[in-house]
């Protein structure tokens, strides 16, 4: 919903990742760098708002190196 309101009233389009959930401190870096890929698959497939928990298989295929994924 606030996505929407941002979008209508500044007339801005954007997308969202969320991360995996913090426990610690220690975790908020993680999330952070899962959040930011998301956004990444979220703007070559056209998707706001991409939970983690959602994306887990896709973020795992696009943690696999180049040279191995013109085999698969």
């Amino acid at each position: 919903m606030i996505q929407k309101d941002i979008e209508k009233k500044y007339n801005l389009k954007f997308n969202i990742g969320i991360g995996k959930e913090c426990l610690n401190i220690e975790d908020y870096y993680v999330s952070f760098t899962i959040a930011n890929k998301l956004i990444k698959i979220g703007r070559i497939l056209s998707e706001e708002i991409l939970f983690y928990k959602d994306w887990i298989l896709y973020l795992m295929l696009d943690e696999v190196p180049d040279y191995i994924k013109k085999y698969i």
